[in-house]
């Protein structure tokens, strides 16, 4: 975790489902295969819903079981190229520039991912 959060994002957040899962004894639900992604066939538009789905699945098992997230989107837990995906696919969501995306949208993502590791 040198690399924080660039390595659990690579790793689709799979080090966060085992940490849940060894402290608290529940298994979250939706966990997305290690290899999303990695085929040929592989759509970005499907891996990108299945993340979405995946992520929004884990907070809302965290807020169920008391956890305050109410500042953290599943968006924000994707790679900065995903959540450009994001965009471009959800026009009315943000709208942020390239250039912004880039300067901003590592901060939000650090936060993001802080608060759900606390």
């Amino acid at each position: 975790m040198q690399n924080f959060p660039a390595d659990i994002i690579t790793q689709n957040g799979g080090q966060i489902f085992e940490l849940i899962a060894f402290l608290s004894g529940k298994k979250p639900p939706g966990q997305a295969p290690k290899n999303l992604g990695a085929g040929k066939d592989a759509n970005a538009k499907d891996t990108l819903k299945v993340l979405m789905t995946q992520y929004e699945e884990l907070i809302n098992f965290l807020k169920v079981n008391g956890a305050h997230l109410n500042t953290v989107r599943p968006e924000y837990l994707l790679s900065v190229s995903d959540y450009s995906k994001f965009l471009k696919l959800n026009p009315r969501e943000e709208n942020m520039k390239p250039k912004t995306i880039d300067r901003i949208f590592p901060y939000l993502s650090m936060d993001a991912w802080m608060t759900l590791v606390y």
